[in-house]
């Protein structure tokens, strides 16, 4: 599973993904699923709490993922990278689930992911 981390991203949304499956025992203890923190770039984001971080996977690590997570956007007006909208594109053309938490919609929307569909968010 990829969780993407975007620059303004809210720290909560961005760690709900993170916690909830980065804590699902499977039976023999292992974890459950295999987290991959992922960015666009190599440089630190800030959060809209003003405190920076990064993750330590690109945007390749979402062809490594059988589920990718767009937690949250910073503005559901602006308009992702086309690198960042090719990347969403081609995981779900290979059937990787794609989910947008909160304004992550917005980034799905912007993909074409959700072209003909109807979608719901808070």
């Amino acid at each position: 599973m990829a969780v993407l981390l975007v620059e303004g991203a809210s720290m909560f949304l961005v760690s709900v993904p993170l916690s909830v499956f980065g804590n699902v025992p499977h039976v023999d203890g292992a974890p459950r699923y295999r987290l991959l923190a992922a960015q666009e770039t190599p440089a630190a984001i800030t959060t809209n709490a003003g405190i920076t971080m990064s993750a330590p996977h690109g945007l390749t690590s979402l062809s490594e993922a059988d589920i990718v997570v767009v937690p949250t956007w910073s503005d559901p007006t602006r308009i992702p990278s086309r690198t960042l909208l090719d990347a969403l594109r081609q995981a779900h053309d290979r059937g990787t689930v794609v989910v947008g938490l909160c304004l992550g919609a917005f980034v799905l929307a912007h993909a074409g992911l959700l072209d003909g569909l109807a979608a719901t968010t808070h």
